[in-house]
Formats: C-alpha cells, structure tokens, sequence
C-alpha cells in the first residue's frame, strides 16, 4: 500500500482505505462530504447511515465531531472504539427526537423500500436547524440519460434486478432523480440548501451538443404547470437541473437544513373538470 493524503492509502488491488477501513465508495465523495459539514461545531453529533465499514464515521471523528454509525449490518463496522447502531432505514430509526446535529447518508436511499419514510426520521431525531447530507447515483447526467433513452435502465442500474438471489439490501430498489429528492426533502420540513454533483465525466460532456434542446423541452414541460407559485419553483428546479455539476457529475450530492417538523397534510378533493358532475344516466 502507499500513503495518501488526509490518511487515505490505495492497495494494489485499487481499493482505497482511510486508516486502515475500507472506503466502500469514491474517495472524492467522503472528502465533499467532509469539506460540507466542515464548519459544524466541535463535538456536534452526526449519524452517518448507512455507515459501511465506518471510514467515513471515522473521518467525521477526525475532524473533531462526535460521529456514530448506523447500519443493518453493524458487524460489518470497522472503526475500532467507535459505535456503529443497528439501524434498519426502512424502520424507524432507535434515536429520540432532537439527537443529532446533522446526518450524513452516503449512497443509501436508492436501496430502500421507502426513502420518504427514512427522510421523515432524519427530520424527527435531528435537532432543530440540523443538516442532512445525502448522495446517490445522478440519473439526470447526460450518460444516465443517454442510458435510460437506450435500454430503458437508470445509471448503475443497466440491467433488472435479480430476482434469484434476492439481496434488496444491496440492490438499487429506489433510484430517484434530483427533482423527486427534492420534492422529497421539501416537503418532509427540509430545506435545500445544497445541489451539486462529485466526480464530473468529460465523456458527458457531448451532451451539450443538444443542450438547446434539452433547455426548450425542459422549459416547455415546467411551463405547463398551471400554479403560479410551484411555476417558481420549477424555475429554481431547472437552474439546478440543466447545470454544468448536474450534467456531468456522477454522483448527486444535496445538502438540507430542518426547517420545521412533520406536520400532517390535509388531503384536498381534486377539481379536475366533470370529475364531480353528474353522469348521463343519473341526470335522467
């Protein structure tokens, strides 16, 4: 093995480790990660779930803040003197509410049965202005777009699940574009505050040969809605949208901050035209 930097060393087998445990992702993604929850204040607690062998957890504690695991495989956890929690994400999560300053979940919502369920926990055992850190595979680059066009599979998804060995845990059950992760965090008392991408691909960089076109589809499909206010936001959806770090990048990156808690919503009785008039046989 040879020396990194910030404790990272590489095995000859291409496997990267931090201090001695394995880095189960891109390297590029733990240290973005990293540099975002910099300015968290000394000793803050973190969660860092689904937390693997613990690499990132153990880099958090480096960094002076007090980071747990979290893990349905808690076995699996490598960081010696640190605690890894047995954490199920499509459970509810064995922490009180307000526990934590910030959470961190590194490539984990695309294997979950119900990822709203587990962005409703982050808000609960987040303290009130705490920070949620996600990544996951970015479906909306010009690769995974090209991809989905062509086979019909999102990004590291190029082929059906496999039904034989059934292993849900492992396999990507939920991928989620950027627009339906925010609409996740927006309306689960979060607010975004961060949207870019690790490790931008030159190889989709020829996606801006259709760039025009991609704007003028993008623009006309957002324009179709008819309320003023989410006309807004769709607005601010495809800034993000059609950026150069959502384009290229290959993994997403977002950022949100607990604005408030999970208030119960009122479900209102859609006013499609003749939904509620009358049929032609009752009018007789």
């Amino acid at each position: 093995m040879r020396d990194g930097d910030a404790g990272i060393t590489a095995a000859a087998s291409g496997r990267y480790y931090y201090k001695g445990v394995r880095i189960m992702c891109d390297t590029s993604i733990h240290e973005r990660a990293a540099e975002l929850l910099a300015d968290l204040p000394a000793g803050g607690r973190v969660l860092d779930v689904p937390a693997g062998g613990g690499a990132l957890t153990l880099r958090l504690c480096d960094m002076g803040l007090q980071a747990e695991g979290g893990d349905l495989f808690p076995d699996l956890f490598q960081a010696q003197g640190l605690i890894c929690h047995r954490v199920d994400m499509n459970e509810e999560m064995p922490f009180e509410p307000d526990s934590f300053d910030a959470i961190v979940s590194v490539e984990g919502v695309e294997h979950l049965e119900n990822p709203f369920l587990f962005v409703r926990e982050c808000n609960r055992v987040l303290k009130p202005g705490g920070r949620l850190l996600v990544t996951t595979p970015n479906l909306v680059a010009g690769g995974g777009r090209l991809r989905f066009f062509l086979t019909g599979f999102y990004t590291m998804n190029t082929k059906p699940l496999n039904k034989v060995t059934l292993y849900p845990a492992f396999d990507h059950i939920s991928p989620r574009t950027y627009p339906q992760l925010r609409h996740m965090l927006h309306t689960n008392g979060f607010k975004l505050t961060y949207a870019g991408s690790i490790q931008r691909r030159r190889r989709n960089a020829w996606f801006y040969v259709f760039y025009p076109l991609v704007w003028a589809h993008t623009s006309r499909a957002l324009r179709k809605e008819p309320d003023d206010r989410q006309r807004a936001i769709n607005r601010e959806i495809m800034r993000d949208l059609l950026s150069p770090d959502l384009l290229l990048g290959k993994s997403l990156m977002l950022v949100a901050e607990k604005v408030g808690g999970i208030a119960p919503t009122e479900m209102v009785k859609p006013n499609w035209p003749g939904l509620h008039a009358p049929s032609p046989e009752s009018s007789q």
